[in-house]
């Protein structure tokens, strides 16, 4: 067996500054506020985001969609959940609708709020979805009156972390998490940038 150490940010915002608006949805886009019945939706959506993603090592219910699912029956009924910040971003095209955005909130303390698994899918990255949702979530923890809010993410995930540090995110504590791998690693882990 073999382990490696993967190192994570918590990073911090301050909800105590005047809030950044979150830039209008590109055509098309629109937005899905939290409902139970899409709760199969959310896991569909945050299982093909991460299924081919270095997180899904560090969390393997997110390589699964029954680990998606499961993740979502436990974010959902625990009581500090927060469904103002958690949203479903959806595409119509001209004859479906696509999924392709999700992320959840709750409450960590009374006056702080944790984001949860910030997902857009491959074939709708690189047009600012992500930042987008960070911040529509954010809304939601304002409106509850959370002084701040976290999130977790892996150190080496360069382009995540530039993201939350455009928004106001800070990192302010490091992490290590083990990996533990039977026979040889996984390529992903062992490629050079």
């Amino acid at each position: 067996m073999s382990t490696i150490f993967v190192k994570r940010y918590r990073m911090t915002l301050s909800l105590s500054e005047p809030p950044q608006p979150a830039p209008p949805l590109p055509d098309g886009y629109i937005w899905m506020e939290w409902s139970r019945s899409l709760m199969t939706l959310h896991s569909e959506t945050k299982h093909r985001a991460f299924q081919e993603e270095f997180d899904s090592l560090i969390f393997p219910a997110l390589g699964k969609y029954t680990g998606c699912l499961q993740l979502m029956k436990d974010i959902s009924a625990k009581h500090t959940f927060i469904a103002d910040a958690t949203w479903l971003l959806a595409y119509q095209g001209q004859t479906e609708i696509e999924y392709c955005g999700t992320i959840q909130g709750l409450g960590h303390t009374p006056q702080v709020g944790s984001i949860q698994n910030v997902g857009i899918t491959p074939a709708h990255r690189h047009r600012g979805l992500g930042k987008i949702l960070v911040l529509k979530s954010i809304e939601g923890f304002r409106k509850f009156g959370f002084k701040s809010v976290f999130l977790e993410v892996t150190a080496d995930n360069h382009k995540a972390v530039t993201l939350y540090e455009s928004i106001g995110f800070k990192v302010t504590r490091t992490m290590f998490r083990t990996i533990d791998f039977h026979g040889r690693l996984p390529q992903l882990l062992v490629e050079d940038d």
